[in-house]
């Protein structure tokens, strides 16, 4: 079987594992509270100050809304498909242009492996395409977009476009997740440019007009958002946001056992490609990395961006997506250079690829012997199948020793097709999210479709925030209390009504509230829902 053959096969596969269930399982962690603040744009028609509940949000600029938004008109649902779907497209169109870019700097088989390991790594495969109803797979693309322009340019020696390009798309970034996107920028090009001793290139014209087209769109929304005066409080927010993910709001303690662990976070995220890390210890290997230009320029990106992450005591795995281009590059690299430098370690890789492709068939049996799964709705024909795949695979890993790496990337998403019809099934009937639905469906036939409302105490925010040594001062901020996002957005699914937060409640409207904010003497209770986010019950009330 030739290379192309099994290319064909592994695309559709892949498209298949990655787009084929994610309208199956409910909504979780954030990506409903992403669905709610887009819905509430598309039906308020709100489009410059992103609201939940009724009430300003400031967490985060609106582009990844307006995208969602944008999805949800095109596929006429607001339902968890639609909500999905701008993110799985995007880690498919950034390994997509990565072959596409990386093939110019570095062989074709590397670029092409390096494809295949930013959609094969654990971290991606069995977590991030899964929950992509969040934001961090597309500011990912954004940010590889962002840096790979300027590289590409730079290059080239097209000074002009490796500054307008690189800084539009950064500002596009900044309208994702905003400040995060500002040091991948500014780090990445001084260092860069420092490096190959370009650094004369920092004080140009076509620099200063870079750093305009990026300062006049941030600058343009921040004076949209100045017309309701609501600039204050978006600038305080995004400090706070962002100070949250370094050292500077954490423990010294924490900090340090964060970082001691963070090299072991990675090498976990990145199984089972990580192992091959192995042959970074090779001189050989070194002087190798050394004469290639993009993987260079790899390196000084994740060398002077990683610490930002490496040192907090605050780690999330979603934060290091932006690297996830860049570490598959280096690490397909690694496997085509490092093989024939230290055959010994080729011997060992392909043991303990060998263990993976001897594990996998006998994981999908076992899947018939998990009680969790006795009352999960298995297609146990595709489970059969996929077992059968599996073994035909490890077959094909004795028969075709040339193409073992791509015939495990196969093998993986395989797994993931496994993964899909057992452990989503079981998201589907076990966790909170079914319970949601169901109850959310129940206050909805109660309440005959009427509006349902939130209130109760609002979250109050200090009124100082800082980044390090720079503070800001505004009025004390006030948003809606808490909630599992899931009770809302299953709400505005299932009835077609947004909720809103009222902080004084009005009579003859539903309201839900926490039970220890309820005066039984002047309200009645109708029902209740566990909030298992918070851990309270909130009753369904009426006034009097």
């Amino acid at each position: 079987m030739s290379r192309k053959i099994l290319i064909i096969i592994i695309v559709p596969t892949a498209l298949l594992a990655l787009f084929g269930w994610l309208g199956v399982y409910g909504l979780q962690g954030e990506e409903p509270r992403r669905a709610l603040i887009s819905i509430e744009m598309l039906k308020d028609g709100d489009y410059i100050f992103p609201h939940m509940f009724g009430w300003m949000y400031y967490n985060k600029p609106p582009l990844f809304n307006w995208l969602m938004v944008g999805f949800f008109q095109i596929m006429g649902t607001i339902n968890e498909w639609a909500v999905r779907m701008p993110s799985t497209l995007s880690i498919i169109f950034l390994a997509f242009l990565n072959w596409k870019f990386a093939r110019n700097f570095i062989d074709d088989k590397t670029a092409l492996f390096s494809s295949f390991f930013i959609l094969t790594n654990a971290e991606v495969l069995f977590y991030g395409s899964v929950y992509s109803g969040e934001i961090d797979l597309f500011f990912a693309l954004l940010v590889y977009l962002q840096v790979m322009s300027f590289f590409i340019f730079f290059s080239k020696g097209n000074y002009l476009l490796m500054y307008l390009i690189s800084y539009f798309i950064a500002a596009l970034s900044f309208m994702t997740k905003a400040l995060p996107a500002i040091p991948f920028q500014v780090l990445t090009i001084g260092f860069v440019l420092l490096y190959f001793k370009k650094w004369k290139l920092l004080f140009t014209w076509q620099h200063l007009l870079g750093i305009l087209v990026f300062s006049g769109i941030i600058l343009g929304y921040i004076a949209l958002l100045a017309t309701e005066n609501q600039e204050t409080q978006f600038i305080i927010r995004q400090f706070k946001e962002a100070s949250q993910r370094t050292g500077i709001e954490t423990s010294s303690i924490d900090t340090i056992k964060g970082s001691l662990v963070f090299p072991f976070r990675i090498i976990l995220l990145f199984l089972p490609w990580s192992v091959l890390l192995v042959f970074l210890f090779s001189k050989k290997m070194l002087v190798q990395l050394k004469q290639n230009r993009l993987i260079v320029f790899t390196l000084i990106f994740m060398v002077v961006n990683l610490p930002i992450y490496w040192f907090t005591g605050d780690f999330k795995s979603r934060y290091i997506y932006p690297f996830i281009p860049f570490i598959s590059i280096l690490l397909g690299f690694l496997l085509s250079n490092g093989l024939s430098i230290l055959p010994k370690v080729r011997i060992w890789l392909e043991r303990f690829l060998l263990f993976i492709f001897i594990l996998v068939p006998i994981a999908m049996i076992a899947v018939f012997f998990i009680p969790i799964l006795k009352n999960v709705s298995v297609n146990i024909f595709l489970q059969l199948g996929l077992i059968a795949v599996s073994v035909v695979l490890l077959w094909l890993y004795f028969r075709l020793k040339d193409q073992r790496i791509l015939l495990t990337i196969l093998l993986l998403f395989v797994v993931r097709l496994g993964f899909n019809n057992t452990f989503i099934q079981t998201l589907k009937t076990e966790l909170k999210a079914h319970y949601y639905q169901e109850e959310t469906k129940r206050l909805i036939d109660l309440t005959q479709g009427e509006k349902i409302f939130l209130s109760g105490h609002p979250m109050q925010f200090e009124s100082e925030y800082n980044l390090g040594p720079i503070h800001f001062k505004a009025d004390s901020l006030k948003t809606a209390p808490y909630i599992a996002f899931q009770i809302p957005y299953y709400i505005t699914l299932q009835s077609g009504n947004l909720v809103y937060y009222e902080e004084k409640m009005s009579a003859g409207k539903y309201y839900l509230v926490q039970e220890r904010f309820v005066d039984r003497n002047i309200l009645q209770v109708h029902d209740s829902i566990h909030d298992y986010f918070t851990g309270w019950d909130w009753l369904l009330v009426t006034k009097d």
